[in-house]
């Protein structure tokens, strides 16, 4: 099946990419201070690429958004700030339950929590808002 040339490169706009979207660009500037108190600058460089790629396809996203879709993002990005805090609790619980000593060294508890609990948000996020979407297909039917 050929695709047609209007149709090469476009992206569609949906509250639910728009809230992972920004759910990445979260986890990555969580990751940040790690790469800095570890100074692996170049992470700290392949991790700006990749943001400023990341952030580009935001922007470029959010301006295909239709206008009353907006009330969506904003709820889609509350369940994205809720998803983050469970992901932090149950990676800080899981660091709690399963570490005897400092076994990470030299970075703070944070530091390592922060990234690895939005990360697992973002997943569960993703995975919510998929679920949430098969379902509503099912409604529509």
């Amino acid at each position: 099946m050929m695709r047609e040339a209007g149709n090469i490169g476009v992206l569609k706009a949906s509250p639910e990419r728009i809230s992972t979207l920004i759910g990445l660009l979260g986890a990555m500037l969580a990751a940040l201070p790690g790469y800095l108190l570890l100074g692996d600058h170049e992470r700290l460089i392949l991790m700006g690429v990749a943001f400023v790629s990341i952030t580009v396809i935001t922007v470029m996203t959010v301006r295909k958004l239709p206008s009353d879709a907006w009330s969506y993002v904003v709820r889609f990005c509350l369940l994205l700030l809720c998803m983050w805090v469970v992901g932090c609790v149950l990676v800080g619980g899981w660091r709690f339950l399963m570490e005897t000593s400092d076994s990470a060294g030299r970075l703070p508890l944070w530091v390592q929590v922060l990234p690895s609990g939005m990360t697992l948000g973002v997943i569960m996020h993703v995975v919510l808002c998929w679920w949430l979407s098969d379902r509503q297909e099912k409604r529509s039917h």
